[in-house]
Protein backbone atom coordinates (compact mmCIF):
# COMPACT_ATOMS: atom_id res chain seq x y z
CA UNK A 1 0.00 0.00 0.00
CA UNK A 2 2.77 2.15 0.96
CA UNK A 3 3.90 1.91 -2.72
CA UNK A 4 0.44 2.62 -4.08
CA UNK A 5 0.81 5.64 -2.23
CA UNK A 6 4.11 6.92 -3.20
CA UNK A 7 3.58 6.59 -7.03
CA UNK A 8 0.22 8.43 -6.56
CA UNK A 9 2.29 11.20 -4.76
CA UNK A 10 5.23 11.18 -7.41
CA UNK A 11 2.04 11.21 -10.51
CA UNK A 12 0.55 14.16 -8.75
CA UNK A 13 3.74 16.20 -8.46
CA UNK A 14 5.12 15.03 -11.94
CA UNK A 15 2.01 16.15 -13.46
CA UNK A 16 1.39 19.69 -11.51
CA UNK A 17 4.76 19.99 -12.92
CA UNK A 18 3.88 19.13 -16.38
CA UNK A 19 0.82 20.85 -17.04
CA UNK A 20 2.11 24.23 -15.55
CA UNK A 21 6.02 24.23 -17.02
CA UNK A 22 7.32 26.39 -20.20
CA UNK A 23 8.89 23.29 -21.69
CA UNK A 24 5.27 21.66 -21.58
CA UNK A 25 3.22 24.56 -22.56
CA UNK A 26 5.80 24.63 -25.85
CA UNK A 27 5.98 20.93 -26.61
CA UNK A 28 1.90 20.33 -26.72
CA UNK A 29 1.01 17.61 -29.29
CA UNK A 30 -2.55 18.88 -29.40
CA UNK A 31 -2.48 22.88 -28.25
CA UNK A 32 -6.18 23.01 -26.72
CA UNK A 33 -7.06 23.44 -23.15
CA UNK A 34 -8.05 21.25 -20.78
CA UNK A 35 -11.56 22.05 -18.31
CA UNK A 36 -9.92 21.99 -14.55
CA UNK A 37 -12.97 19.47 -14.31
CA UNK A 38 -11.07 17.08 -16.63
CA UNK A 39 -7.87 17.16 -14.33
CA UNK A 40 -10.30 16.55 -11.47
CA UNK A 41 -11.73 13.77 -12.51
CA UNK A 42 -8.91 11.85 -14.06
CA UNK A 43 -6.98 12.86 -10.80
CA UNK A 44 -10.00 11.09 -8.66
CA UNK A 45 -9.80 7.89 -11.10
CA UNK A 46 -6.12 7.72 -10.25
CA UNK A 47 -6.52 7.73 -6.36
CA UNK A 48 -9.48 5.27 -7.12
CA UNK A 49 -7.41 2.84 -9.19
CA UNK A 50 -4.15 2.91 -6.93
CA UNK A 51 -6.38 1.61 -3.75
CA UNK A 52 -7.63 -0.74 -6.58
CA UNK A 53 -4.50 -1.94 -7.24
CA UNK A 54 -3.53 -2.34 -3.65
CA UNK A 55 -6.68 -4.10 -2.93
CA UNK A 56 -5.47 -7.05 -6.09
CA UNK A 57 -1.31 -7.20 -5.84
CA UNK A 58 -1.16 -7.19 -1.30
CA UNK A 59 -2.95 -11.12 -1.16
CA UNK A 60 -1.64 -12.22 -4.71
CA UNK A 61 1.93 -11.10 -3.27
CA UNK A 62 1.37 -13.62 -0.18
CA UNK A 63 -0.41 -15.69 -1.68
CA UNK A 64 2.21 -17.96 -3.38
CA UNK A 65 0.63 -17.32 -6.93
CA UNK A 66 3.50 -16.57 -8.47
CA UNK A 67 6.46 -18.39 -7.76
CA UNK A 68 9.47 -15.84 -8.18
CA UNK A 69 13.10 -17.66 -8.20
CA UNK A 70 16.39 -16.59 -6.96
CA UNK A 71 17.02 -12.86 -8.75
CA UNK A 72 20.80 -12.84 -10.19
CA UNK A 73 21.48 -10.41 -13.13
CA UNK A 74 20.77 -12.50 -16.02
CA UNK A 75 17.73 -13.86 -14.72
CA UNK A 76 16.38 -9.86 -14.27
CA UNK A 77 17.73 -8.94 -17.61
CA UNK A 78 15.28 -12.07 -19.31
CA UNK A 79 12.49 -11.44 -17.12
CA UNK A 80 12.25 -8.10 -17.78
CA UNK A 81 12.70 -8.71 -21.66
CA UNK A 82 10.08 -11.60 -21.75
CA UNK A 83 7.49 -9.52 -19.61
CA UNK A 84 8.10 -6.58 -22.19
CA UNK A 85 7.48 -8.46 -25.09
CA UNK A 86 4.87 -10.91 -24.20
CA UNK A 87 2.98 -7.66 -22.21
CA UNK A 88 3.12 -5.43 -25.75
CA UNK A 89 1.77 -8.37 -28.09
CA UNK A 90 -0.92 -9.44 -25.44
CA UNK A 91 -1.88 -5.54 -24.89
CA UNK A 92 -2.47 -4.65 -28.67
CA UNK A 93 -4.33 -7.81 -28.94
CA UNK A 94 -6.85 -6.66 -26.39
CA UNK A 95 -6.55 -2.96 -27.06
CA UNK A 96 -7.71 -3.58 -30.55
CA UNK A 97 -10.39 -5.97 -29.27
CA UNK A 98 -11.60 -3.56 -26.46
CA UNK A 99 -12.23 -0.74 -29.91
CA UNK A 100 -14.92 -2.88 -31.29
CA UNK A 101 -18.43 -2.27 -30.81
CA UNK A 102 -19.19 -5.17 -28.59
CA UNK A 103 -16.27 -4.38 -26.09
CA UNK A 104 -15.86 -0.58 -26.28
CA UNK A 105 -18.30 -0.02 -23.29
CA UNK A 106 -15.06 -1.14 -20.98
CA UNK A 107 -12.78 1.04 -22.70
CA UNK A 108 -14.83 3.94 -22.75
CA UNK A 109 -14.00 5.64 -19.82
CA UNK A 110 -10.37 5.93 -20.67
CA UNK A 111 -11.18 7.61 -23.88
CA UNK A 112 -13.51 10.57 -21.71
CA UNK A 113 -9.85 12.86 -22.69
CA UNK A 114 -9.80 13.60 -26.16
CA UNK A 115 -6.62 15.34 -25.37
CA UNK A 116 -4.75 13.66 -22.99
CA UNK A 117 -3.67 14.37 -19.52
CA UNK A 118 -0.75 12.92 -17.22
CA UNK A 119 -3.16 11.77 -15.52
CA UNK A 120 -5.12 9.69 -18.14
CA UNK A 121 -2.74 7.32 -18.16
CA UNK A 122 -4.34 5.84 -15.01
CA UNK A 123 -8.40 6.17 -15.72
CA UNK A 124 -9.65 2.93 -16.67
CA UNK A 125 -13.48 1.65 -15.96
CA UNK A 126 -12.94 -0.67 -12.93
CA UNK A 127 -13.78 -3.76 -15.30
CA UNK A 128 -10.55 -2.58 -17.54
CA UNK A 129 -8.53 -2.44 -14.91
CA UNK A 130 -9.29 -5.69 -13.82
CA UNK A 131 -9.17 -7.16 -17.16
CA UNK A 132 -5.57 -5.42 -17.24
CA UNK A 133 -4.56 -7.03 -13.93
CA UNK A 134 -6.08 -10.13 -14.53
CA UNK A 135 -3.93 -10.57 -17.46
CA UNK A 136 -0.92 -9.48 -16.04
CA UNK A 137 -1.02 -11.26 -13.10
CA UNK A 138 -2.05 -14.49 -15.04
CA UNK A 139 0.52 -14.33 -17.41
CA UNK A 140 3.43 -13.86 -14.32
CA UNK A 141 1.79 -17.02 -12.29
CA UNK A 142 1.53 -19.25 -15.99
CA UNK A 143 5.33 -18.19 -16.66
CA UNK A 144 6.47 -18.42 -13.14
CA UNK A 145 5.74 -22.43 -13.40
CA UNK A 146 7.97 -23.09 -16.54
CA UNK A 147 10.31 -20.30 -16.66
CA UNK A 148 12.80 -18.53 -13.13
CA UNK A 149 10.90 -15.48 -13.06
CA UNK A 150 12.81 -12.65 -10.90
CA UNK A 151 10.75 -10.41 -9.12
CA UNK A 152 13.40 -7.76 -9.38
CA UNK A 153 13.31 -8.19 -12.78
CA UNK A 154 9.65 -8.16 -12.99
CA UNK A 155 8.89 -4.91 -10.52
CA UNK A 156 11.22 -3.63 -12.85
CA UNK A 157 9.11 -3.62 -15.65
CA UNK A 158 6.04 -2.65 -13.40
CA UNK A 159 7.89 0.76 -12.69
CA UNK A 160 9.01 1.52 -16.03
CA UNK A 161 5.17 0.77 -17.22
CA UNK A 162 4.29 3.64 -14.98
CA UNK A 163 6.53 5.96 -16.24
CA UNK A 164 5.89 5.36 -19.75
CA UNK A 165 2.09 5.59 -19.31
CA UNK A 166 2.54 8.54 -17.71
CA UNK A 167 4.68 9.80 -20.36
CA UNK A 168 2.68 8.59 -22.99
CA UNK A 169 -0.36 10.62 -21.87
CA UNK A 170 1.29 13.61 -21.27
CA UNK A 171 0.32 15.40 -24.69
CA UNK A 172 3.92 16.38 -23.98
CA UNK A 173 6.51 15.59 -26.68
CA UNK A 174 9.99 14.78 -25.25
CA UNK A 175 11.56 13.27 -28.12
CA UNK A 176 13.22 15.12 -30.12
CA UNK A 177 12.12 16.66 -33.88
CA UNK A 178 12.41 13.58 -36.22
CA UNK A 179 12.87 10.99 -33.92
CA UNK A 180 9.74 9.22 -35.05
CA UNK A 181 11.82 8.45 -38.51
CA UNK A 182 15.01 7.22 -36.73
CA UNK A 183 15.18 3.42 -36.66
CA UNK A 184 14.85 3.89 -32.45
CA UNK A 185 11.67 5.62 -33.56
CA UNK A 186 10.74 3.26 -35.43
CA UNK A 187 10.77 0.24 -32.33
CA UNK A 188 9.89 2.73 -29.74
CA UNK A 189 6.56 4.61 -29.38
CA UNK A 190 6.39 8.46 -28.25
CA UNK A 191 4.21 10.61 -26.54
CA UNK A 192 2.14 11.84 -30.09
CA UNK A 193 2.02 8.08 -31.13
CA UNK A 194 -0.49 7.77 -28.30
CA UNK A 195 -1.81 11.68 -28.09
CA UNK A 196 -2.97 10.74 -31.65
CA UNK A 197 -4.75 7.43 -30.50
CA UNK A 198 -6.90 9.75 -28.18
CA UNK A 199 -7.83 12.12 -30.39
CA UNK A 200 -8.26 10.16 -33.48
CA UNK A 201 -9.93 7.40 -31.75
CA UNK A 202 -8.81 4.73 -34.53
CA UNK A 203 -5.55 3.33 -34.98
CA UNK A 204 -1.98 3.27 -32.34
CA UNK A 205 -3.02 0.44 -30.31
CA UNK A 206 0.49 -0.41 -29.19
CA UNK A 207 1.67 -0.32 -25.52
CA UNK A 208 5.07 1.03 -26.04
CA UNK A 209 6.39 0.10 -29.25
CA UNK A 210 4.61 1.11 -32.85
CA UNK A 211 6.06 -2.51 -33.84
CA UNK A 212 2.73 -4.22 -34.06
CA UNK A 213 0.87 -1.19 -35.46
CA UNK A 214 3.59 -1.28 -38.24
CA UNK A 215 3.46 -4.47 -38.99
CA UNK A 216 -0.56 -4.90 -39.01
CA UNK A 217 -1.38 -1.29 -40.63
CA UNK A 218 -2.99 0.35 -37.95
CA UNK A 219 -0.01 3.45 -37.61
CA UNK A 220 -1.06 7.11 -38.86
CA UNK A 221 0.45 8.05 -42.22
CA UNK A 222 1.58 11.28 -40.76
CA UNK A 223 2.24 10.18 -37.30
CA UNK A 224 6.31 11.59 -38.27
CA UNK A 225 5.16 14.64 -39.66
CA UNK A 226 3.02 15.42 -36.45
CA UNK A 227 6.06 14.20 -34.00
CA UNK A 228 8.38 16.33 -35.43
CA UNK A 229 5.67 19.45 -35.47
CA UNK A 230 5.29 19.03 -31.82
CA UNK A 231 9.07 18.85 -30.99
CA UNK A 232 9.42 21.63 -32.62
CA UNK A 233 6.31 23.83 -30.84
CA UNK A 234 3.81 23.85 -33.36
CA UNK A 235 1.18 20.77 -32.60
CA UNK A 236 -2.14 20.58 -34.00
CA UNK A 237 -4.73 23.31 -32.97
CA UNK A 238 -7.53 20.67 -34.02
CA UNK A 239 -8.35 17.29 -33.10
CA UNK A 240 -8.48 15.86 -36.82
CA UNK A 241 -6.02 18.13 -38.10
CA UNK A 242 -3.80 15.94 -40.50
CA UNK A 243 -0.41 16.43 -41.76
CA UNK A 244 1.40 15.14 -44.95
CA UNK A 245 5.03 16.24 -45.95
CA UNK A 246 4.69 16.68 -49.87
CA UNK A 247 8.04 18.92 -51.21
CA UNK A 248 8.84 20.07 -48.30
CA UNK A 249 5.46 21.59 -47.78
CA UNK A 250 2.41 20.79 -44.76
CA UNK A 251 -0.78 20.24 -45.86
CA UNK A 252 -3.49 19.79 -43.35
CA UNK A 253 -7.22 18.57 -43.84
CA UNK A 254 -10.07 18.09 -41.16
CA UNK A 255 -10.93 14.37 -40.62
CA UNK A 256 -14.53 13.37 -39.48
CA UNK A 257 -14.28 12.14 -35.97
CA UNK A 258 -15.68 8.81 -34.85
CA UNK A 259 -19.19 9.24 -32.96
CA UNK A 260 -18.49 7.11 -29.48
Amino acid sequence: MGLMLARLVAIVVAGLWLTRSAFAQRRRVYQRDIPAATIRRELLNAFALCFLDAAVFVPVHGSGLIRFAPSTATSAVVTFALFFVGFEIAYYGMHRLLHTKWLYFIHRRHHEATVSHPFSGFAFSAGERMIQVTLGIGGVALASRVLPVSQVGFESYLVLSYVLHFLGHSNVEFAPAGFAKKWLGKVFITTTFHAMHHARFHGHYGLFTVVLDRMFGSQCDDYAALQQRAANGQGARTLGQRFEVENAVISQQVLALPAT
